[in-house]
Parts: C-alpha cells; sequence; structure tokens
C-alpha cells in the first residue's frame, strides 16, 4: 500500500502510527502542516516526509492554500490511503487525490471541541460523512464521533500502540538521573503531558508543594512544554519555593522518554478530559506507577489500585496523599501482569496489524 499521512509538522502521533507499515515495506508519506510541533523530529528516516511552510489566518484551522498544496502532493504520490490525524483537518478530504480517506480523531476533538465551539459539529458532519473510514483509540471517542456526525460503519477502535522495544521493563535505569546528577535516593516524580490547562499542570505543582511543606525529599520532572503557559509554571514554582525540586525538560526522543519512565518512581497524568493516553501506556510497559484522573476512559480497561491509581480531578490534597503513599511504597500495584497486558493490547505490531486490515476492507469496498 501507498499511505500519506497528515496533520501538524512532524507530530509524533503519525509516526508512531507509521512504524508498523514501514516495517512491512508499504510506503509512507508524511504530510506536515501548519501550525507546525516546536521543535518537533522525525525519527525513523524512512518516512517520507513534506512540511508544508505557508498558512494564512483563515478560522478553525481551515486554509484553502494548505488544502491546494496538498491536492499537488497527492496528486504526484497518488496514494492508496490518506489518514488525516484530527478532525479539525477534516477539510483536507476534500481537496486530496486518494482512494480512500480515513479520519482519525484525537479524543478532544469530539469530547471538548463540540462544547466550546457549537459550531464544530456543522462543520463534523460534512468531514465524518465524506470519510471512507473512522477510527479512535476509546470507546468514549466513538461514541462521542456519532452525535459529531461519524458513520456508524467503518468506525473503529484502534490504539495508537507503543513501541514495546523501547518501552519495556528492561530499560536501563540511571540514564535519566546520571544526565541531571539525581540521587538514586531521591524520588522522582514525572509529568509527562503538556503544560496546558488541560492537563492540570498547577495541579501538580500544588500536590508537590504540600509534599515540601511536610518535608519530603523529591524532584518533580514536566516534560512536554506549551510556551504560552511556561511562564505561568515557572510563576508558581517560584511561589512555592521549589526551585530547586523541579525540573523542565525539553522534547525528548521516544529512546530518551523511556530512560524517563525508568528512572521516575511515579509518573503523574491527570488532566481534566482524556481518551487513551500514550504516555499512560509507555510508563505502565516501563512498570512505573501511574496515577491518572477518575475519567471514563480506563473503565473496563485497567483496574484502579491493581493497574493504576486513580485521583478525582482537580483534587490537589488526594493527590499529593496517593504521590507519597506511591513514592513512600506504602501502595504498590501488581506488575506481573502490566506489561504482557500492555504487549497484548497495546503494542504497535498489534495495533498496526488492525489498522493495515481496516485500510485493506476499506480499500476493498467499491
Amino acid at each position: 500500500m501507498r499511505i500519506v499521512y497528515v496533520t501538524h509538522g512532524k507530530d509524533l502521533f503519525p509516526q508512531i502510527r507509521a512504524e508498523y507499515f514501514l516495517s512491512k515495506n508499504h510506503e509512507v508519506h508524511f504530510i506536515g502542516i501548519p501550525p507546525h510541533i516546536q521543535n518537533g523530529i522525525i525519527e525513523n528516516k524512512s518516512l517520507k516526509y513534506i512540511e508544508i511552510q505557508k498558512r494564512y489566518n483563515f478560522p478553525f484551522f481551515f486554509d484553502p492554500e494548505v488544502g491546494m498544496q496538498i491536492r499537488k502532493i497527492t496528486r504526484d504520490i497518488q496514494p492508496d490511503i490518506v489518514h488525516i490525524f484530527g478532525t479539525y483537518f477534516g477539510y483536507i478530504s476534500f481537496f486530496v487525490h486518494s482512494k480512500k480517506v480515513v479520519i482519525e480523531n484525537n479524543g478532544s476533538d469530539v469530547l471538548l471541541t463540540p462544547k466550546k465551539h457549537w459550531m464544530a459539529k456543522l462543520y463534523y458532519f460534512p468531514v465524518f460523512r465524506y470519510a471512507d473510514g473512522v477510527i479512535q483509540d476509546s470507546e468514549i471517542s466513538r461514541k462521542a464521533s456519532y452525535r459529531c456526525g461519524a458513520r456508524r460503519t467503518d468506525n473503529l477502535v484502534i490504539p495508537l500502540g507503543i513501541n514495546t522495544d523501547i518501552f519495556n521493563d528492561k530499560v536501563e535505569k540511571g540514564v535519566f538521573r546520571k544526565k541531571y546528577n539525581i540521587s538514586d535516593q531521591v524520588p522522582l516524580i514525572f509529568s509527562p503531558r503538556s503544560l496546558k490547562p488541560l492537563y492540570n499542570f498547577s495541579d501538580i505543582i500544588h500536590s508537590l508543594a504540600i509534599l515540601s511543606e511536610k518535608g519530603k525529599d523529591f524532584i518533580g520532572i514536566f516534560a512536554g512544554y506549551a510556551s504560552e503557559n511556561y511562564q505561568e509554571a515557572i510563576s508558581l514554582v517560584k511561589k512555592f519555593g521549589l526551585n530547586d525540586k523541579i525540573i523542565f525538560i525539553p522534547h525528548l526522543s521516544q529512546k530518551e522518554l523511556s530512560y524517563v519512565y525508568a528512572d521516575s518512581s511515579v509518573v503523574v497524568s491527570v488532566p481534566s478530559s482524556d481518551s487513551l493516553p500514550s504516555s499512560v501506556i509507555e510508563a505502565m510497559a516501563c512498570k512505573t506507577p501511574v496515577i491518572v484522573s477518575e475519567l471514563p476512559w480506563y473503565k473496563g480497561i485497567f483496574q484502579p489500585g491493581n493497574d493504576i491509581f486513580s485521583v478525582k480531578v482537580n483534587d490537589i490534597k488526594q493527590l499529593s496523599r496517593i504521590i507519597l503513599n506511591v513514592i513512600e511504597k506504602r501502595l504498590i500495584l501488581n506488575y506481573s501482569e502490566i506489561f504482557r497486558q500492555v504487549e497484548r493490547c497495546y503494542s504497535i505490531e498489534n495495533c498496526g496489524k488492525r489498522l493495515e486490515q481496516f485500510y485493506l476492507n476499506i480499500l476493498n469496498r467499491n
């Protein structure tokens, strides 16, 4: 097959989707469109990457100039599948030259955006109806997509998948700690999500301030910059006197990220809304305890107290208490089955096989 992925420039998601197909000798292209991912990198050099630079100020990401450039690129490539990440980029489907078009909603596309912008549904309806297939990473996203006009046939839950050759329980320990000169005796509390209000980074900083007031030793690590909120995060750190206890790290490759998970005492992911976060799955694969928000996405998938720990959204005191209990090993998960479960359900290989079959099924339909 000849596949084209389209989304933000050098975004990691299409690169993860592409891994399986590149390993099976499919031809894979990636068109990166504005707005671009800051400091993004292409990790697999076999991926044929094309970046579109020009963008005008059209509302809601709609940009016919970008669409016309994609039209020319796909006319030259003649792909079997064009797979668009982000329903808000769905307008591109009306420009591409392709046998079939797949839309992948990113969870927040259908869980949050229609609540904030009522016109989004009016835009999503024709986008979803025009697509030949729809995928997403969780059942709650699929149900929400129906309310935005998505088809019920050829609409599947196929998780993004993680590279279990990179994220596993055999990752070398001590690499990240050595880089930042952090003792093995100091607990590391890692937040891998973006510095955006959705991910409640301020709650995490507040909870760490409570631990600091109790005289607890730790280092908090924050990854995933959002430039518009970075200064707010820095101000909170200064306000609570945490300058020596919190480190903000830049964009990391997947291999570098695995070292942070391996050295962490606990990973904290407590957004106000979520679908199926890759960071949580990656941490679980490294057998690192994870604290998540009490949200519907994990119901029937993971069991709190057995696979993960959960806290109420925006409950800072409960979060600080759970963090403390985990780093002091008063709460311990059942690690014996966690990696096997992740490998069985969320490896790139298994998720890639499902997506490959999905592509073949819609290509075989007239």
